[in-house]
């Protein structure tokens, strides 16, 4: 009787109830951008890139809960990002060299309750975006 116990709460514990079908549905429009050179590095190090991502406070309700760096495809860590509240938004910056950061990417997550919205975008996609820009 224990070991059921325990197998439910367990399985339970992993449940999540279904985000209503509109905020399912819901865009998560997270901006990126890099200013090439950015930063000061001081030294004799070469000026860095800053990487600015914006995120908005909320998704229908659902509440920004964290944004989390990691590296490559296969997630070993996850670093925990600063925000700071600007408006209706959050805002996350960091600096470094592109061959640095180019491979970080980013897990958005916003949770109310038992509803959890997340989504993923990249350094390179916003060096792409870039790229596109400066092209148009």
């Amino acid at each position: 009787m224990k070991y059921l116990i325990l197998l439910l709460s367990m399985y339970s514990g992993f449940s999540f109830s279904v985000c209503t079908a509109e905020q399912s549905a819901a865009p998560i429009n997270i901006i990126t951008s890099v200013d090439i050179s950015g930063v000061k590095a001081g030294g004799n190090h070469d000026d860095m890139d800053v990487i600015t991502i914006e995120i908005p406070k909320a998704i229908l309700g659902v509440p920004f809960e964290s944004i989390e760096m990691t590296e490559g495809e296969v997630a070993e860590y996850w670093i925990p990002l600063q925000t700071i509240a600007q408006g209706d938004k959050f805002v996350a910056r960091f600096s470094g060299h592109k061959s640095g950061i180019l491979n970080l990417e980013f897990a958005v997550n916003f949770q109310y309750k038992n509803c959890l919205l997340s989504t993923y975008t990249s350094v390179a996609s916003a060096y792409n975006k870039r790229l596109n820009s400066d092209n148009d």
